[in-house]
């Protein structure tokens, strides 16, 4: 009988080698997959923020674009404007109130948006804690989460209405936030067509 001497094959550390060597390689891309999907995720998530950031601050600029004249405090942190009447069978000039700006826990149903803190819900009174983070609410409605800060201010002609909204990532105590600034003119001519 005679013996083949040489055969094709592999032998078995050959392919033990190739399956730890494969191992540590799908190892490697799932590792890199896996850190890639989640700072997706989480970039995915703070793009949510600041996009509800946004669509809050247009629509507040919106609101405010309908009325004839502002009337801001900004020691209140309050606006309300005064719409004068178009119509000969108004009654008049209608003053709404408008925005709360302060950090108040109690009902604010008669503002048509104001920032409330969930981590003082019934405490009543205002809200001090400069690390928590707010919700800009019209209502019982949450319009945006996130806010660290949300105030008014007038400019130096004391003639635009300034909106500042800083918002955060709220479960990441780390993100520096993204700044929103906004100005509308307090006393603007309405013309008709």
């Amino acid at each position: 009988m005679k013996l083949l001497k040489n055969k094709q094959g592999f032998t078995l550390i050959e392919i033990m080698m190739v399956v730890c060597v494969l191992s540590i390689f799908f190892a490697i891309i799932y590792n890199y997959l896996g850190f890639n999907f989640r700072y997706l995720d989480d970039r995915s998530d703070e793009h949510d923020y600041y996009l509800e950031a946004r669509i809050a601050m247009g629509r507040i600029k919106q609101l405010l674009l309908n009325y004839n004249q502002l009337q801001v405090d900004v020691t209140a942190q309050t606006i309300t404007a005064t719409r004068l009447a178009d119509d000969p069978n108004d009654e008049g000039e209608l003053t709404d109130q408008l925005i709360n700006f302060n950090k108040n826990t109690t009902d604010l149903t008669d503002f048509r948006y104001y920032l409330y803190c969930p981590a003082c819900a019934g405490t009543g009174g205002l809200c001090t804690h400069t690390d928590h983070v707010y919700q800009i609410r019209s209502g019982g409605h949450v319009l945006v989460k996130g806010i660290k800060e949300f105030s008014v201010s007038l400019n130096d002609d004391n003639n635009v209405a300034e909106l500042h909204i800083r918002v955060v990532n709220p479960n990441d105590s780390n993100d520096p936030g993204l700044v929103l600034n906004s100005g509308v003119r307090v006393y603007r001519k309405v013309v008709s067509n």
